[in-house]
């Protein structure tokens, strides 16, 4: 009962976004040997937890549960997806507290080398359900082993796709004019950028979004 009302609670919020629910029905998977209510039964909280582990380098751990380990790896790693739920939290959070800039059709916040850069996307995306949700997100962030660069990370909703915007294309193109490179998908996508031509940067992509929303208007 109870999860059936939350997930009425979260469709409405998907259909008041322009979002479809068909994403929010999915089969399960569970692994049947392992005990219930730890995050090895459900396959999904299984790979949330080993993606844990690599997101904080700590492949060992995750490699080592997945072995079969039931000890004090798999502690770890449980303390680890705990740690990196609550460091996501956060972050969104600092996002919403501090505020994000609007540039044209983009809101952008740099979180500078306050939260890994690893965790910077997910981050994004939660807090842009707190944000303007016709409006993609853009955060930049340190990356931690290479100072010389920034990590650039966009998301957005399939209502903003609809509209003819795609995130890679314009993250892709930008990133290449300052010497950068980028990747990922139309909802969701990355980039490297060198240090000092962040202004720029924001402002190029906020310009290729623009470009991208015209277009499809015109087509439309």
């Amino acid at each position: 009962e109870e999860l059936r009302r939350l997930s009425s609670t979260v469709a409405e919020q998907m259909l008041a976004n322009g979002e479809s629910v068909e994403r929010l029905f999915a089969e399960q998977y569970f692994f049947l040997d392992e005990a219930e209510k730890t995050p090895l039964r459900n396959a999904s909280e299984y790979a949330t937890m080993l993606n844990a582990c690599g997101r904080w380098a700590k492949p060992a751990i995750g490699a080592a549960v997945c072995a079969g380990d039931r000890g004090i790896h798999y502690r770890e790693a449980e303390h680890m997806l705990r740690h990196h739920r609550s460091i996501i939290r956060e972050l969104c959070e600092y996002i919403l507290e501090t505020g994000v800039n609007r540039v044209g059709p983009i809101q952008t916040i740099n979180i500078g080398d306050r939260y890994p850069d690893t965790i910077a996307g997910i981050g994004a995306g939660m807090a842009l359900s707190k944000l303007n949700t016709n409006k993609p997100i853009l955060v930049l962030c340190d990356v931690a082993d290479e100072p010389e660069y920034l990590k650039a990370s966009m998301r957005t909703y399939e209502k903003v796709l609809r509209r003819g915007v795609n995130l890679q294309e314009a993250l892709c193109t930008a990133s290449a004019e300052f010497g950068g490179s980028g990747g990922g998908h139309n909802i969701a996508a990355g980039a490297y950028i060198p240090k000092g031509c962040e202004d720029d940067f924001i402002r190029r992509v906020s310009e290729l979004i623009q470009t991208q929303l015209d277009a499809g208007q015109t087509n439309s």
